[in-house]
């Protein structure tokens, strides 16, 4: 097939969700097919990738928008087959009617089990396409780290999960250090120094550092909360779970280690890899009806 990522509006960032749709291209072409990103703006810097089109090419077979921002310029220029990949309930920047609005004008995909139910009470179809992990990327260090470190990796220091990271902080700072980064050339390293991995996110798909901080060893905290992607892999079982902020002092000193092995197993079995995800992903854009 001839795939189209379309994100002509949104353009490309360093962020998580330009890299999750670059390495999922990728992966796709592994597969021998034709995948293309459409972009007028390209600041991704992470890690080298194929230039980006300025307009869909004609011999396209499908096209996938890679965000609500794209949406409508995408129907505007192109009348055939198209897909939204939905990877967060971005009720931040708009209203859920919206959402609701935009999800209706083409086929869906979702990365969150959360997502996938709101859109069904609204009585929109979608399927569950994770974007997978690279397990031989992320693994934990040979020596457990002796200082108990809690990190979060965050975009900006103006995000919300850094703000409740700054709120934590002077709860937990006499007995555990502290660290957080926007980005870093050497993630493996930086994951694997960590006792614990930081996640408050609410609204979100599923996110990629929870995930591969579990898999270097890291216990997840988060909160309790069903409408996030979060909940498709943490639980108590597999991660710390907290109701409020105050309360996670007492459950980090009584923390249970084993819960790294129950979150790898559920990573490894449920969410899967990069390559077997897109596997299904090109499964289900070839059954994919002309609109």
């Amino acid at each position: 097939m001839n795939i189209v990522f379309y994100a002509a509006k949104s353009g490309l960032g360093n962020n998580g969700g330009t890299r999750t749709m670059l390495k999922s291209a990728a992966a796709m072409r592994r597969y021998g097919h034709r995948v293309s990103v459409v972009a007028r703006i390209d600041n991704f810097t992470y890690f080298q990738h194929p230039a980006c089109l300025p307009e869909i090419p004609q011999e396209t077979d499908i096209v996938i928008a890679a965000s609500h921002m794209d949406i409508e310029a995408m129907h505007e220029a192109w009348r055939g087959r198209s897909a939204w990949w939905m990877r967060m309930w971005d009720v931040h920047r708009m209203p859920e009617s919206k959402i609701f609005r935009l999800a209706s004008m083409q086929h869906m995909f979702v990365n969150g089990e959360f997502m996938r139910d709101k859109l069904a009470r609204a009585g929109i179809g979608s399927e569950i396409v994770y974007q997978g992990i690279d397990f031989g990327d992320w693994f934990p260090p040979l020596v457990s780290p002796c200082k108990s470190r809690i990190g979060i990796l965050c975009r900006h220091q103006q995000h919300y999960q850094y703000q409740r990271f700054e709120e934590l902080f002077p709860i937990c700072c006499d007995r555990h250090e502290f660290t957080a980064i926007t980005h870093a050339d050497d993630l493996l390293s930086w994951y694997q120094s960590l006792r614990f991995y930081f996640a408050p996110q609410t609204l979100g798909g599923l996110a990629n550092p929870p995930m591969e901080a579990a898999l270097c060893g890291a216990l997840i905290v988060c909160p309790g909360v069903l409408e996030s992607g979060l909940s498709d892999y943490a639980n108590k079982d597999t991660a710390i779970i907290y109701e409020r902020l105050e309360d996670i002092p007492a459950l980090l000193e009584s923390a249970d280690f084993g819960k790294v092995a129950a979150m790898s197993e559920v990573l490894i079995n449920k969410i899967g890899s990069r390559e077997k995800n897109m596997q299904k992903f090109l499964a289900y854009l070839s059954k994919i009806d002309y609109n």
